[in-house]
């Protein structure tokens, strides 16, 4: 399950450690890192990069979902 959230609530669920919730962060330069964190204790839960790109495309969510769920 997706959510896009203010950045008020993203802030609320990192400063509580959330055990509910994982946020992304991309990281956007000439190149693209995707990162999602788990905010209960700060460890990067999924890690992608990208040699080209600098936007998150449908296939980069597929990518990660695939991933998080083991296939």
């Amino acid at each position: 399950k997706f959510e896009f959230v203010s950045k008020a609530r993203l802030t609320e669920v990192i400063n509580s450690r959330s055990k509910d919730y994982y946020y992304l962060q991309l990281a956007s330069t000439l190149n693209k890192s995707i990162f999602v964190f788990d905010p209960s204790n700060g460890e990067v839960v999924y890690f992608e990069y990208k040699i080209m790109g600098l936007t998150l495309k449908d296939s980069d969510v597929k990518d990660l979902v695939m991933q998080m769920n083991g296939k």
